[in-house]
Parts: C-alpha cells; sequence; structure tokens
C-alpha cells in the first residue's frame, strides 16, 4: 500500500498538544459543534511549519504532486483545488497576452469564455461534428436533435491557417457526454505551427489507465490537461489536476498565473483527498479498473434489448458512420423514442427508481459512472431502464411531463433576452463584438422574438454542463430562441448572466 503521507502527518498533528494561534477558526475544536466532528476539521489546517506552501512547494505538496506528475505520465502536475476552473484560467492567461487571437471549440466550458473576457481575446470558433439520436434515419447518424461529436483536425488547420496570430487552441476532450476527440492528431496540427493546445479535459481524469475507456490526452501531445479529478475519480467535490507538458508552454509562468486563480488559503483535506486519490490507482489501479471494465460493460449488455429509450453506443456498431471515439463510462440514454423529454425520464428515475442521473436535456439523460462505483448501482439503473421502455411503450407521447412542461410553458412566455443597445453591420460576423466589449455596453430587454436578430448582453447556457448557447456580443439567430425556449419547456435549468 502506497504511504499516504500527507493525511498521515494532518492526522499526527490533529492528535498533538500543538497550540493553533492562527487560522482557520475553529481551532481544530471540534467538541463544540457536531458539525465539525462530522467534518471532521481537526484535520483542517493551514500552511504551518511542516505542512509546505501550495503556491511554492518544496516538500510534502511537492512529493505529492510529482508522485501524481508520475502517476499521469506528465512533465509536471499540480494540485487544483478550485476545481478545473482555475487551471483553465491559469493555462490561458500563462500562453496568451490581453488582445491575443485563440482557437477554441464552441462547446467549452463557460470557464474558458469567462478567460477570453478577462483577457480580451478575439476568439475563433471550432464547431464540433454533431452526432444525432436516430441511427436509422440517416447514413449521416441522421435526426433533429444531436449532442456535439468530435474536433476535426482538417478544420483546426484550416482555421490555423486563416488566423495566422493564433496564439493557443482549446478543446474539449472528452465532452460532457463523453466524446473523445484525436488528440494526438489535433495535437500534431497545433504543433506544426508552432501553437500549444490546451484540453479541458476535466471528465477525464479516468483515461489512459484501461484501453476500454479510452486514451488520456497527457499521452497524446497535449500541452496543458485540465482533469477534474472529483468527476470519475474517488476524490472530493473541488478537486482537480493541472498537467503541463512539452517545450511551448512556460511552466514557471503557468504556476505564478495558478497563484492568481487558486485560493491562497488552500484546503489540506481537499489536498490530502488528491494525494489519496493517487495513492490508490497507484497501489490498486489495474485491479479496480479491470472491475470497472467488467460493470460497465456488464450494464450495456443489459440494455441491449430496449425498444424505444436508445443507449449512446448501443445497436451502432455495424453502422460506419456512426463510428466515434466515446468513454463507455457516461451513459447516455435517448429518449425521443418513448415520447418523452430527458428531464421527464430524469424525474421518473429518481420518483420510482430512487435513482439521481447526472444531467437531464431535452432528449436525452447523461448517467455518470466512477471508478469505484458498484454492481448494484449499474445494475439497478440498468433495470430501471428496462422497465420502464416496456411500462411506457404504450401510452400517449406526451407522458410523464405534462405538469413540469405546464409550469415552464408559462414562464417560458415571460422569458426576456438582454441585448445590446446598439446597431450594428449586417455584414459582420456570427460574433460583432468582442465579449469585453460587449459587456461594457449599454443594455435593454426584450422579448423572445424581439431578441432575434439583435446582439446579445449576456451569456445564456444550460446547467449542466455550462457550455454558453450565447455570449455577448453574439448575433441570436431565430435557431437559438427557439432551442432556449425548447429546453426551458422541457425543464431544463436555463441560466444566464
Amino acid at each position: 500500500m502506497k504511504e499516504n503521507r500527507l493525511l498521515d502527518e494532518l492526522t499526527i498533528y490533529s492528535e498533538s498538544c500543538a497550540v493553533p494561534m492562527h487560522m482557520p477558526g475553529h481551532k481544530r475544536n471540534v467538541d463544540v459543534a457536531d458539525y465539525l466532528k462530522v467534518l471532521n476539521a481537526k484535520l483542517d489546517i493551514t500552511e504551518i511549519d511542516g505542512f509546505d506552501n501550495l503556491h511554492n512547494p518544496t516538500g510534502i505538496l511537492k512529493d505529492a504532486m510529482d508522485k501524481a506528475a508520475t502517476l499521469y505520465k506528465s512533465s509536471n502536475t499540480y494540485f487544483l483545488i478550485n476545481g478545473s476552473t482555475c487551471g483553465i484560467l491559469a493555462g490561458m492567461k500563462a500562453c496568451l497576452k490581453h488582445g491575443d487571437e485563440i482557437i477554441m471549440a464552441r462547446n467549452c466550458h463557460k470557464s474558458v469564455y469567462h478567460g477570453v473576457e478577462l483577457l480580451g481575446l478575439t476568439p475563433y470558433f471550432l464547431y464540433p461534428e454533431r452526432i444525432f439520436e436516430n441511427v436509422a434515419d440517416s447514413d449521416l447518424c441522421g435526426g433533429e436533435n444531436g449532442i456535439c461529436g468530435q474536433i476535426s483536425p482538417a478544420k483546426l488547420e484550416e482555421l490555423i491557417l486563416t488566423h495566422k496570430n493564433v496564439k493557443l487552441v482549446i478543446i474539449t476532450s472528452p465532452t460532457y457526454e463523453g466524446i473523445i476527440s484525436d488528440i494526438e492528431k489535433l495535437s500534431k496540427v497545433a504543433h506544426k505551427y508552432n501553437i500549444p493546445l490546451m484540453v479541458d479535459a476535466a471528465h477525464g481524469a479516468h483515461l489512459g489507465f484501461n484501453d476500454y475507456f479510452g486514451p488520456s490526452a497527457i499521452s497524446e501531445g497535449a500541452d496543458i490537461v485540465i482533469n477534474s479529478l472529483h468527476k470519475t475519480m474517488p476524490s472530493l467535490t473541488q478537486t482537480a489536476l493541472a498537467h503541463v507538458n512539452g517545450g511551448l508552454v512556460n511552466e514557471k509562468e503557468f504556476a505564478r498565473c495558478l497563484s492568481i486563480f487558486e485560493t491562497s488559503s488552500p484546503s489540506y483535506l481537499l489536498m490530502a483527498s488528491i494525494d489519496g486519490c493517487v495513492n490508490l490507482v497507484m497501489d490498486k489501479g489495474e485491479e479496480l479498473f479491470a472491475e470497472y471494465e467488467k460493470r460497465v460493460r456488464r450494464f450495456y449488455e443489459n440494455v441491449k434489448g430496449l425498444k424505444n429509450l436508445r443507449v449512446m453506443g448501443v445497436g451502432e456498431e455495424a453502422n460506419p458512420a456512426c463510428q466515434y471515439k466515446k468513454d463507455p463510462g457516461k451513459i447516455v440514454v435517448f429518449t425521443s423514442g418513448l415520447g418523452i423529454s430527458g428531464t421527464s425520464l430524469s424525474e421518473i428515475l429518481r420518483r420510482d427508481y430512487g435513482i439521481e442521473v447526472e444531467m437531464a436535456a431535452s432528449n436525452y439523460i447523461i448517467a455518470m459512472t466512477g471508478l469505484i462505483d458498484t454492481d448494484e448501482n449499474l445494475l439497478k439503473m440498468a433495470a430501471a431502464l428496462n422497465e420502464i421502455d416496456s411500462r411506457y411503450e404504450r401510452l400517449e407521447k406526451n407522458i410523464c411531463g405534462n405538469e413540469v412542461r405546464d409550469e415552464v410553458v408559462d414562464k417560458d412566455l415571460e422569458y426576456r433576452f438582454t441585448v445590446i443597445d446598439r446597431c450594428f453591420d449586417k455584414t459582420t460576423s456570427d460574433y460583432p463584438y468582442k465579449i469585453e466589449d460587449a459587456m461594457g455596453m449599454s443594455k435593454e430587454t426584450v422579448t423572445c422574438s424581439d431578441a432575434i436578430g439583435r446582439i446579445s448582453g449576456e451569456y445564456v447556457w444550460a446547467y449542466p454542463p455550462g457550455i454558453p448557447i450565447l455570449i455577448p456580443g453574439q448575433i441570436i439567430k431565430e435557431e437559438d430562441v427557439a432551442g432556449i425556449r425548447e429546453m426551458i419547456e422541457n425543464g431544463v435549468n436555463v441560466c444566464r448572466g
């Protein structure tokens, strides 16, 4: 068993008689309140002698991060206890100057857009391929509703050749739905023009340890890779890792920028969680991933008989148009064949089976699995889907969603958009203003119909996953309004700001 030195030292120190004339304010006096006992606050300390400094690590924390780098096969790995967001912002700041040009996938997380806003960047968008629900309708996996697929290396090169001042490429892989782009080819394209590639692999901390789940972006040549440990690995919420490789990124500058966006009062409980997770995988990873693979394979075998619901990846093997890389640990269930929305299926699973899924969209749900998931959980999920599939197949198309839909339709009639109170040249692109500039312009609020053709003055996104549908400075099109209305009607949580 690998030594969990950080946790061991915290435990020893918590049992010592040291007088805590320092932060945190609970002073490790857990007897005062039950919540402090439950949270194990005796282990919660600040940077005191012997426990190193996250922003200038030379001792126990440096050793822990070096160990994580060894596990993930990166040049340098950094602990993130503000989630992946602080790593993404630090990577952008380290590679870019204010006003620079970048290429980014349009389906990037809102944190990337916030980086664009803060640095006054000019983004050129890579639009991912689309993957659609109804495989049978078309040799292109046709259907009206789709999810974001892979990023094309050819399209990346085309954009680089068109915009020769680009300083950074940012993509998301795997996506929220688990789609994995060919990072090796994308890296080669970016490196051909001496441009670093940053991959938001927040949902890919488990990749690279077992062939069944897919390769790691680190091993495929990305220069900066951000992993959220807490999404699929056994680590506490907010814990993540940043990996820096190759010679295109100044690692000292990355570390400096990380100190800007990451808290100066890091939680040792969270850092001990990261270290414990790394130790677990180093010690028992091969065994755990083998069991994980068996568990997930068994799930897919158990849902092959579905007639109305469709689990992504099941039944597509013979269709060459649908051969995309996907993390099988992300279970995507399309619902249109049953005549209900994803939010309705989510509610049925919650109400009747005690199953809480990760996300519900208009026409699908996402159920996440993890390294130390249980056989019982996945078997219960498969059984629930099979029962729902047969239980509702003869009912009307609007089943299970009536109450939710009636409620949100009323809200939708009042839904309004914040737009920029300014005219613009109709010949410009879909993004006539930079985000930074758009945020500072005067705005007004208009109805849905009046918003079409105007320029958005705010972000609009579905949460989860937090990918902006509209960004400040973007022309609002009829299909944007229709898509947002559909989400609201189906009970999807649409945010703005």
